[in-house]
């Protein structure tokens, strides 16, 4: 009743909170006011658009990824063929991205984080194209981190001086305070001086020219909805975007190329996006200046750029520092450093509520199992001492308990999971090579009511492959029924979820109801 009163009833919006702290709730008046407050009432990064103006915005995207379709033509045909079809068949009316609010529940007061989602809008094709060729550079930069894995892999390679302490940073607003004229400057730069960023160009075989005119696209033409209100972003990078986390990454990557280096007090250097963790080794009596002289060449990338000093509105990326201590908190690892020794565990967010999909949710088997050997390989992976090894995987058993999953089908998975992940049971190698197999991929929604997958393979085998006497499906004349021949043999049953909560309370094009409007609102209220 109660879930069949909230779609009843739009003027309740349903919302996600950041940092994955479960879902929220709050009056749709309250919901438009925090949007326009924290985020739209902000002119010098957003700027509202009549219906005729956002359409001559999608107009001219057109007209510029046709320019860039047709200047690179020499780009591989696969991505030119997904720009193509990404952007031809969006129609107008669709073009758009979509603004939405998670809700900062852990700020006080109530703070929210805008995301565009950009999933079908007529730039989307191209952003893939451009995180695609971003993250081939993104990879090949130093001081990146790729995860808490790779973190944890690096710390133990060595022993630390006993005199080593370890420091956090984390940006302000990172998205919204890189803007695209100091980016371009700065990429298109380090691709063609710095012997890295050649390197680069030549190992990957970029294009720099199309980058940055794609970039330019992506980064220039940012115009979604809000409702039924059209926007323009006009500064800063839009989250959610597909490129937003690997250019944010390269964009302050290429500066600390410079700095980095130039500090040889940092044993220990790596980011992911917006987090930054060092460690630092004194080396000299003025350690203080010398950690002070650091921080002010991290904070001042960018402050003599043309761009800044044209719009003292717009700030550089400006960094919190934490203070030196023998213990931060990096990503999800907790990293305490004891005389020349590391240790790791993970850390856990007070406020999480860890909402794991309950028993009677209509998903495939596979999930909570992945989910098991996941939570039990993490463990073994971030954790440095074994007695945090079982408590974290006990935490989830009892989590999965709370949520309603009995402790006999929990417990033959996470035993397996155990021994595979603990023991280290060796596989069996099987020394007779199977010919490989080219499969025919069947996508279905799960219904745990229809035949479990084996069963739609068998019957896919005895009908289809070797049906009864008939001839095998690869003899059969299909070149001149069907344009080519059959090359698969056998069949992969691939399932995706059906729709959930959050598809029907939730969804990113808001609901308001029939009765209301977003730009009325604004309209009376702004």
């Amino acid at each position: 009743m109660a879930l069949q009163w909230l779609t009843d009833n739009p003027q309740i919006i349903v919302l996600s909170t950041d940092k994955n702290l479960g879902p929220a709730i709050m009056e749709h008046s309250k919901y438009i006011r925090l949007a326009m407050r924290d985020h739209l009432s902000d002119t010098n990064t957003y700027q509202r658009l009549d219906l005729g103006s956002a359409l001559l915005i999608v107009k001219r995207i057109r007209a510029e990824i046709d320019d860039f379709l047709r200047v690179f033509e020499f780009i591989p045909s696969s991505d030119r063929t997904y720009i193509y079809k990404s952007t031809e068949t969006t129609t107008d009316d669709k073009a758009f991205s979509y603004m939405y609010l998670l809700a900062k529940i852990h700020k006080q007061p109530l703070k929210t984080r805008a995301i565009i989602s950009y999933s079908g809008s007529i730039c989307y094709g191209i952003a893939k194209y451009t995180d695609m060729i971003l993250k081939k550079i993104v990879r090949k930069m130093p001081y990146v981190a790729t995860s808490s894995k790779d973190v944890v892999k690096k710390l133990f390679a060595k022993k630390w001086d006993a005199t080593c302490t370890l420091f956090t940073m984390d940006a302000t607003s990172m998205y919204t305070n890189i803007h695209f004229e100091h980016a371009k400057d700065v990429i298109e730069k380090f691709l063609r001086e710095h012997p890295l960023g050649q390197a680069i160009v030549v190992q990957e075989a970029i294009n720099i020219n199309a980058l940055i005119f794609a970039l330019r696209i992506v980064m220039n033409y940012n115009v979604f909805k809000f409702g039924d209100t059209f926007w323009l972003q006009i500064a800063g990078t839009a989250m959610g975007a597909p490129p937003a986390p690997n250019y944010a990454t390269l964009y302050f990557a290429i500066w600390e190329v410079t700095i980095v280096p130039a500090f040889p007090e940092l044993e220990f250097y790596e980011r992911y996006i917006d987090d930054g963790f060092g460690i630092w080794k004194p080396l000299s009596p003025n350690n203080n200046a010398r950690l002070a002289l650091f921080k002010e060449s991290i904070q001042s990338f960018g402050a003599n750029h043309p761009f800044f000093i044209d719009n003292p509105d717009h700030q550089p990326l400006k960094w919190i520092f934490s203070d030196l201590s023998k213990h931060v908190i990096f990503l999800d690892l907790s990293i305490t450093l004891t005389g020349n020794t590391i240790a790791t565990s993970i850390y856990e967010k007070p406020q999480n509520l860890y909402l794991y999909i309950p028993p009677h949710s209509c998903h495939s088997p596979g999930v909570i199992k992945g989910l098991i050997y996941g939570c039990v390989n993490r463990a073994k992976t971030l954790c440095t001492n074994e007695e945090d090894w079982m408590p974290h995987v006990q935490k989830t058993f009892n989590r999965l308990l709370v949520r309603g999953h009995s402790a006999s089908d929990l417990l033959p998975i996470f035993n397996l999971a155990i021994d595979k992940v603990f023991v280290k049971r060796t596989r069996r190698v099987n020394i007779i090579t199977q010919p490989k197999k080219i499969p025919l991929f069947f996508h279905l929604p799960f219904n745990p009511h229809d035949p479990p997958d084996r069963v739609i393979q068998a019957a896919f085998m005895d009908t289809i492959i070797h049906p009864p006497s008939c001839n095998h499906i690869s003899l059969l004349d299909t070149v001149k029924l069907y344009g080519g021949a059959v090359d698969f043999d056998e069949l992969v049953v691939c399932y995706h979820r059906q729709r959930n909560l959050g598809d029907i309370l939730s969804p990113r094009k808001l609901r308001m109801g029939d009765d209301f409007s977003i730009s009325d609102f604004f309209a009376r209220h702004f």
